[in-house]
């Protein structure tokens, strides 16, 4: 593990905006409004250092960490509006230094399930758990 904080570049995360929200809101948790789906559609953020992440995060911010408490006893904690981030770190996990320093931002560490997911599976995954 690293000591410092990596240079690697980190997915900002699955982020959309919603009606009445902020336009640089994040992956929605309400209820869609019809049966159609969705009311919004996610967006993938550009690519970051995980440092331009943390720093200009708006709303929550989830760090997708396998050793993260599962999802659903994270989710309850995080404010019900507003807009949520979530990131999807590179293959071998965010380091120590990573997830002290994201915590330390005020992100939830939380868990996408019990296998190892690719990091395109893995925002996939994450989006869909933002919505559920």
């Amino acid at each position: 593990m690293s000591s410092g904080p990596s240079r690697r570049s980190t997915p900002r995360g699955a982020r959309s905006s919603r009606k009445g929200g902020s336009s640089a809101g994040n992956a929605s948790r309400s209820r869609p409004r019809n049966n159609a789906g969705a009311s919004t559609l996610p967006v993938v953020a550009p690519v970051v250092t995980f440092e331009q992440a943390v720093e200009g995060l708006e709303g929550a911010l989830v760090l997708a960490n396998r050793d993260g408490a599962p999802w659903g006893d994270v989710t309850p904690k995080l404010p019900e509006r507003g807009s949520l981030a979530v990131a999807i770190g590179p293959e071998g996990g965010f380091t120590d230094a990573e997830v002290a320093r994201a915590t330390e931002a005020g992100a939830r560490i939380a868990s996408l399930g019990p296998h190892t997911l690719r990091t395109e599976t893995a925002a996939v995954v994450a989006v869909a758990l933002a919505r559920a």
